[in-house]
């Protein structure tokens, strides 16, 4: 984790299928991720003067921004400049150096990471003391934490006496903070996406199997069958064999369908345009538009079931399945996520501004 309930810039990047290397390898900037790296390793109080001259380089083509003026004026030594970058923290730098297009499906969970990191810095430091009573009251008492953190999960905090035992409810309000973002991006896109919450909310892809189970990636691919104008699974497949070169075979669109393999977005977004080729469809973008919005709300749901399957698994191998029982408030993956996404889009629903504060 990269904060007390925030994951890393790069580990957000990771889980979305596009590592920061990977980011940088693709723009010829390799060797500036591997300089990033050994600075952060090092934890030097300022980039060497080469690094600083690759990163303004680098932020050269982005239009004008406080963040790019402070960081210019930083590498050249103004010693406020520099002391005001440092105090930054890694999602306040990521979400300064965004390119302005970004989405709001991708802007608002940004930004909702730097808000919290931001606010998490008093309650670190108690964290760092093993101050674990100061710390439950800091979270308690805290606006923006205390929305993440259930009594269960303070309660938690204040009676541990060693680090590792405030690792269970830290994660717990992780994932209660991406299921909230979602429900954010939810609520504040519906009219870019033209949605209402009775229709065509992001709440259709938790409906759950006969078995009861949750399945994002089963209900999306459901969803994309009609909005590509077909009745059958099968349908979909037969379009993209039309083309000389098929994206998948018959396995793949199984797994797909039965929601037991997600697809990754560079497949996906080949196999949809291999379709449109086939129903010579030279202009959907309306199609292509909503088709990315849900995906990343489908991708994001089933991420954080697995992340919360994943653990539930570990504690009841270690005897702890009733404490991550009373951490989250549910025995499983699928009842927590929906529980807690409707709790969250109501909340959403009662703010006023997009922005990533709390409810007014």
């Amino acid at each position: 984790m990269g904060g007390l309930i925030v994951l890393t810039p790069e580990a957000v990047m990771k889980l979305d299928g596009a590592p920061m290397r990977s980011v940088f390898k693709s723009i010829d900037k390799e060797s500036l991720f591997k300089g990033l790296e050994r600075a952060k390793a090092l934890k030097l109080a300022k980039f060497p003067k080469s690094l600083g001259a690759q990163l303004v380089e680098l932020l050269d083509p982005a239009p004008p921004s406080r963040f790019k003026s402070l960081f210019g004026r930083a590498v050249a030594g103004d010693a406020d400049a520099v002391a005001e970058v440092g105090a930054m923290g890694d999602w306040e730098v990521f979400c300064s150096t965004a390119d302005p297009t970004t989405p709001l499906r991708a802007k608002i969970p940004c930004d909702m990471f730097a808000e919290v990191a931001q606010a998490s810095k008093v309650a670190e430091a108690l964290a760092r003391e093993q101050d674990f009573k100061g710390l439950a009251a800091e979270c308690r008492g805290n606006p923006v934490l205390n929305l993440y953190m259930s009594e269960a999960v303070l309660s938690e905090i204040g009676a541990a006496v060693e680090p590792w035992e405030i690792d269970a409810p830290r994660v717990a309000a992780l994932l209660d903070l991406m299921v909230s973002q979602l429900a954010k991006v939810d609520v504040f896109t519906r009219a870019l996406r033209g949605a209402s919450r009775e229709q065509d909310g992001f709440e259709f892809l938790l409906r759950r199997a006969a078995n009861g189970v949750c399945k994002p990636g089963r209900q999306y691919i459901a969803w994309l069958k009609p909005l590509l104008g077909v009745k059958q699974a099968r349908e979909l497949l037969d379009l993209d064999q039309l083309n000389a070169d098929p994206v998948i075979d018959e396995s793949t669109l199984k797994r797909w369908h039965s929601g037991s393999e997600f697809p990754s977005e560079a497949k996906l977004g080949k196999f949809v345009s291999s379709i449109f080729r086939s129903q010579a469809k030279s202009s959907a973008k309306r199609t292509l538009f909503l088709a990315e919005e849900n995906y990343h709300a489908a991708r994001r749901l089933d991420q954080v079931l697995g992340l919360f399957r994943s653990i539930s698994s570990n504690a009841a191998r270690l005897d702890r399945a009733e404490r991550w029982r009373l951490l989250t408030g549910a025995s499983d993956a699928d009842t927590w996520v929906a529980t807690r996404y409707c709790a969250w889009l109501r909340h959403w629903e009662a703010s006023s501004s997009p922005g990533p504060g709390q409810a007014s």
